[in-house]
């Protein structure tokens, strides 16, 4: 259902707010790509004999965490807060999404009205609404149901994974045998270029996931190992299960 012009202000700010929440949580993916990544480089490195227990429990935990959030992110359910759904809400509120609104803000982003800047700003957020929401003044609705489309072709497989792996243990087993961290990996990129769309017609912005960084020294914990050994310490078998 179509809003009335009255409510379209409040329903912007309502898609702002699920947009700023998506980017939340995807620059959260991207910390804990980097952390694992550099984390299982090191391991490897440094500890090439080492058991592999370890790094196999982490890196299970990191891609269980990784897959449930591009799910997540795509979920094509209208009660959700996902990428998907703020297509939808665009959709249905075309009005949302102005070229003129849009066009103001870049000029007055990059420059005094009368000058140059000014000018080429308006230009390039007129020709970026053109390119990513559509030739019209207001978001073209065919456009958004293609987004949405693209966000579901881009989650199917691993949403299929979580969806009887991870969040259900369906008795009828993975629809999806296995789920590799490229695959995963590739999906979560596909996620961040909607994310990214959407936020520079929204926000005049974009943001770089692939090269985000933790500013605190995350790393300071395993400069040293958590587990010194004792005196005349061994190991043997675990007596507990294993893990691969």
């Amino acid at each position: 259902m179509t809003a009335p012009p009255a409510d379209i202000a409040a329903i912007r700010n309502a898609c702002v707010a699920r947009l700023r929440a998506a980017i939340d949580d995807l620059t959260h993916c991207y910390f804990h790509k980097m952390v694992w990544s550099k984390v299982a480089e090191a391991t490897s490195t440094q500890h090439p004999h080492a058991d592999a227990s370890f790094i196999n429990i982490f890196s299970q935990v990191y891609a269980n965490s990784q897959a449930s959030a591009v799910r997540r992110l795509a979920d094509n359910n209208a009660d959700s807060g996902s990428l998907w759904r703020l297509y939808e809400d665009v959709r249905r509120n075309p009005k949302v999404l102005s070229r003129e609104v849009a066009v103001q803000a870049s000029a007055d982003h990059f420059g005094e009205p009368g000058t140059w800047q000014h000018e080429a700003g308006g230009e390039r957020a007129d020709a970026t609404f053109t390119r990513t929401i559509g030739s019209g003044a207001h978001a073209d609705p065919e456009l958004m149901v293609e987004y949405q489309q693209q966000l579901v072709a881009i989650a199917a497989d691993v949403s299929a994974y979580v969806d009887r792996r991870i969040a259900h243990l369906d008795p009828r087993g993975p629809l999806i045998a296995h789920i590799t961290l490229d695959e995963m990996h590739t999906a979560l990129d596909g996620l961040a270029e909607h994310a990214n769309r959407i936020q520079l017609i929204f926000l005049d912005s974009s943001t770089a996931y692939q090269h985000v960084t933790i500013t605190g020294d995350w790393q300071a914990p395993l400069r040293s190992s958590l587990f010194p050994r004792t005196p005349g310490q061994t190991w043997g078998p675990s007596s507990g299960g294993s893990f691969s």
